[in-house]
């Protein structure tokens, strides 16, 4: 098997590559994101994994973030590039929680983040695109246990 490695961190293109993959109507551009920061995985020189941070959020007691991420296959998810994924929430930007929203439905998606370790929290009633439900995931930083 071939490792995955981390490519450059807060590319614009890692952004767009995601954009362009993700199955939100809302999200065309990386320009749909707001402000953002991206990493991106590759394997054998090609993007496998992207991860997008937006809706940055301070809080009085640590920050919040979103995430957004599409991958093309499950062997980018090893212990060293989720350590990175989520270093850059939890420690260089100071969240105490992360963000995940995935439209209802979307099985694989939801299968993936619980993985992860994020905890549904909630219903958004037509929340992804206006038509459809969507569920909200956190994972607080005491809960990550890629760090």
């Amino acid at each position: 098997m071939v490792s995955p490695r981390i490519a450059t961190l807060f590319s614009p293109r890692v952004a767009e590559w995601v954009a362009k993959h993700l199955a939100d109507p809302d999200i065309k551009t990386a320009k749909d994101f707001g402000d953002f920061q991206a990493l991106g995985i590759l394997m054998q020189k090609r993007p496998v994994a992207g991860i997008v941070y937006n809706n940055f959020r301070r809080m009085g007691h640590g920050n919040d973030v979103f995430l957004s991420i599409y991958s093309e296959t499950p062997e980018w998810a090893t212990r060293s590039t989720l350590r990175a994924i989520f270093t850059y929430p939890f420690v260089t930007a100071g969240c105490v929680r992360c963000t995940a929203v995935v439209r209802e439905g979307n099985a694989r998606s939801i299968d993936l983040v619980k993985r992860l370790g994020f905890v549904r929290e909630g219903v958004l009633r037509r929340g992804f695109n206006g038509k459809s439900n969507a569920f909200v995931f956190g994972m607080l930083k005491d809960e990550c246990r890629w760090l």
